[in-house]
């Protein structure tokens, strides 16, 4: 085996393919926010453009700078045809445009930097082939798949239509703490988004100003609702959702029933908790 595969039993790298499998299968399907996603850029910026060094060592500068070059056009719209190409051929994928991501490119040279290194990790045979398919697919698993659908499902709450909206106002700031300071928020329309683009988070229902609507609308990138009811009760209809799993090899699928069981347990187990605290 030559000198430069060897690399592969470098640390560092080890650490990002660690990293990579980590957020994918555990990070993003419970948080999926601003953070695991910078994650996986962090992780995969360093393990791919090393890997592909390790077999072409001579271009491993070229593969730096082809990993720096894609990425960019990933994050970028130019990248918004291919994109939806794939979903055409009903190949699920996505990515959000948010210019803070660029900051991981960074790890790109760190990348180049250990790789360029001298230091030299000894692999035996069995060792290299369980790198080799563990990194494999945790290049092919990297990416969240998303599929929305429809529904017509509404839940009942023994409360007032305003008790009910001040519930999931409180559930929006919860989910939000996990974005950390990623998000820009405009004050007049209650909106949250990423910083960079004007992707709709999240949004803060006024209720002094949506009280005497019969029915009050919430739509994000995310899910889309309506709030109805009185003085007594109140309902909440489902209209559509996003589900998020990882893509191909893994078996795990976007599915209707596995949508609702998300939004289930992540909006109306919380709505139902909140309200029993008295909000």
């Amino acid at each position: 085996m030559n000198t430069a595969k060897q690399k592969l039993g470098h640390p560092a790298f080890l650490l990002s393919v660690l990293l990579l499998l980590l957020n994918d299968w555990l990070l993003k399907p419970v948080f999926h926010n601003d953070l695991t996603g910078k994650l996986s850029d962090f992780a995969g910026l360093f393990a791919f453009p090393f890997f592909l060094s390790a077999f072409f060592p001579a271009h491993k500068k070229t593969m730096h700078i082809a990993t720096a070059v894609l990425f960019v056009w990933w994050k970028s719209e130019w990248s918004q045809p291919f994109i939806d190409g794939l979903n055409a051929l009903q190949i699920p994928a996505d990515r959000v445009v948010d210019t803070t991501d660029l900051v991981t490119l960074i790890s790109v040279l760190f990348s180049y930097f250990v790789f360029t290194n001298q230091a030299i990790y000894r692999l035996k045979r069995l060792a290299f082939h369980l790198v080799l398919a563990s990194t494999a697919f945790a290049f092919m698993a990297t990416s969240m798949a998303s599929r929305q659908y429809t529904f017509n499902k509404t839940y009942m709450f023994d409360c007032s239509k305003q008790k009910l909206v001040a519930a999931f106002n409180t559930l929006q700031l919860q989910y939000l703490s996990n974005f950390k300071s990623s998000l820009d928020f405009d004050r007049q329309t209650g909106v949250f988004h990423h910083k960079g683009h004007a992707d709709t988070v999240a949004y803060l229902l006024d209720y002094k100003k949506l009280k005497d609507t019969d029915t009050i609308p919430y739509r994000t990138r995310y899910c889309r609702i309506l709030i109805t009811g009185d003085n007594r009760n109140s309902r909440l209809q489902l209209v559509s959702a996003v589900n998020y799993a990882p893509p191909p090899p893994v078996p795990w699928r976007p599915s209707p029933q596995r949508t609702i069981r998300q939004f289930e347990k992540r909006v109306i187990k919380k709505l139902n908790q909140y309200i029993k605290r008295d909000y």
